[in-house]
């Protein structure tokens, strides 16, 4: 991999998290070029379930190299002031992962929309979670607030983790509630927007079982608003702030099977009171659209190349 990256004779070195830290570290060095350490999450914080002797491995690894990287990019305002803390490093750049959200020129077309797939009518109230189905998403606990929650749908869009999807089976019989639980395969990211915005409003559950969780700002929120959905958000540090600055839903205790089915009860009868206005919608996508973290990247590199030509 290092040979690699020395024959491809890069100006910069972009090193996608931590996997990748010494590889590109090495491979920097011996091109005498900067290198960025792109962190996509806390690695030392995360739900993976790894012995202490290797956190402790993973945080001196890190410590040692993140130092001499020439910039630090993340993904959250959270994460950034926590590893320009932790390491003693200027503040990282924050390059939100978000996708194009512009839908005006998306160019993918989508044949139905997720309700017309469900053949649900108009007047029937569906709720939507887009992501991976798998574990610590707090799906198992919406399945189980949907005994709470007679007449609303639940449609889960996205990839799925099999363990998690037998135990999302299991417990929708458990309850009665297998006829409004519809697990439904994912559709391209462009086609996201265009093939969720049927749904009466979106469900954000994710657990709060670690620190890159509770930081994370997932870019299906987002996708979620610019459908023009409400959303019912789970109580981490971004959601809620984003949710201060553009009130379009509402915080549930994402641990609790009965707060969560009573937002979902709260956003079946007031959805139009929380729902993206045009105006919301554009100033969303002009803050965290892609064409906003893009420039970012690139006044990034613009300065460093202008540093090394210099």
């Amino acid at each position: 991999c290092t040979g690699s990256i020395v024959g491809w004779r890069a100006d910069v070195v972009h090193i996608h998290d931590m996997v990748c830290l010494s590889g590109g570290y090495l491979a920097a060095r011996k091109l005498g070029v900067p290198f960025i350490y792109d962190a996509h999450e806390l690695e030392t914080h995360t739900n993976y379930q790894l012995r202490r002797l290797t956190w402790l491995f993973i945080d001196r690894y890190q410590n040692a190299l993140i130092r001499r990287a020439a910039k630090v990019v993340t993904v959250c305002e959270s994460i950034a002031e926590w590893l320009s803390r932790k390491y003693g490093i200027d503040r990282p750049t924050v390059i939100l992962n978000t996708p194009d959200l512009d839908v005006s020129e998306n160019t993918g077309t989508c044949n139905e929309t997720l309700r017309t797939y469900l053949g649900l009518a108009d007047s029937e109230k569906l709720a939507v979670y887009v992501g991976a189905v798998t574990i610590d998403r707090g799906l198992e606990i919406c399945v189980e607030a949907l005994q709470y929650t007679p007449g609303i749908h639940l449609a889960l869009v996205g990839s799925r983790y099999s363990v998690t999807e037998e135990l999302l089976v299991r417990l929708a019989d458990q309850f009665g509630v297998s006829e409004r639980l519809h697990l439904v395969d994912p559709v391209p990211g462009n086609l996201v927007v265009p093939f969720v915005r049927s749904a009466t409003f979106s469900l954000i559950p994710i657990q709060n079982v670690c620190l890159s969780y509770y930081y994370c700002m997932p870019n299906k929120l987002l996708e979620s608003v610019v459908g023009g959905l409400p959303v019912a958000i789970a109580r981490l540090k971004e959601l809620k702030s984003f949710l201060e600055k553009f009130p379009v839903g509402i915080e549930m205790d994402e641990s609790s099977p009965k707060s969560i089915a009573l937002a979902m009860q709260r956003l079946s009868r007031e959805a139009d009171k929380y729902r993206p206005t045009d105006d919301q919608i554009s100033a969303i996508i002009s803050c965290y659209g892609w064409d906003s973290q893009r420039a970012k990247l690139v006044r990034l590199y613009d300065g460093l190349t202008s540093s090394l030509s210099n």
